[in-house]
């Protein structure tokens, strides 16, 4: 699924492209490079032009990068436009990335199998990450990962901030099972 063409210069080498049908964020990340992206702007909206976005079969789709589709504040509608999006390109892989995984729980019946499900955890210490934050605990994120029945998850570890120690990161990470793990700047 993943032995993709790499391009060195991005932080997933192995996404074809972004999609962006949601946009904006109430995480406040101070580390978050989307504000410059989008004129600054952090409110979420639904970009009723994307989603008539017709994507390549084969290809790799990161869905919002400049938002969380998943965030609490993002109504269930918004994100069953999204998936029906998806679910008309069946022969397209994409990522969804999502500093909330326990919203997939309750939408996962929603979801078509094309879907990877992300979550970005850049630390497993809570305190660490609430100095930078206003996203759910990364231990929080770490089990809703875990127990997350579904055949692909991913991690992204990025930034990569302040950690317990190397081995004890790991293995709370590898305890999610993700078929992928991206370790960031």
């Amino acid at each position: 699924m993943f032995a993709r063409r790499v391009r060195s210069d991005k932080m997933f080498a192995f996404i074809d492209e972004t999609w962006n049908p949601v946009k904006g964020c109430l995480h406040a990340c101070r580390y978050c490079y989307a504000p410059k992206y989008t004129s600054g702007a952090r409110s979420p909206r639904l970009e009723e032009r994307e989603l008539a976005r017709r994507f390549r079969p084969g290809s790799f789709i990161f869905i919002s990068d400049l938002g969380d589709l998943f965030g609490g504040w993002v109504p269930v509608e918004w994100i069953d436009r999204v998936v029906e999006v998806v679910r008309r390109h069946p022969d397209t892989l994409f990522l969804a990335l999502t500093k909330n995984p326990a919203r997939y729980h309750e939408l996962v019946d929603r979801l078509p199998a094309n879907v990877v499900l992300g979550s970005t955890v850049e630390t497993d210490l809570d305190h660490v990450a609430a100095e930078l934050s206003q996203a759910p605990a990364p231990s929080a994120r770490l089990e809703a990962m875990r127990v997350l029945k579904w055949p692909a998850k991913f991690i992204s570890v990025e930034p990569v901030l302040r950690f317990s120690s190397p081995e004890e990161f790991a293995s709370k990470i590898l305890s999610c099972e993700p078929i992928a793990v991206a370790v960031g700047y």
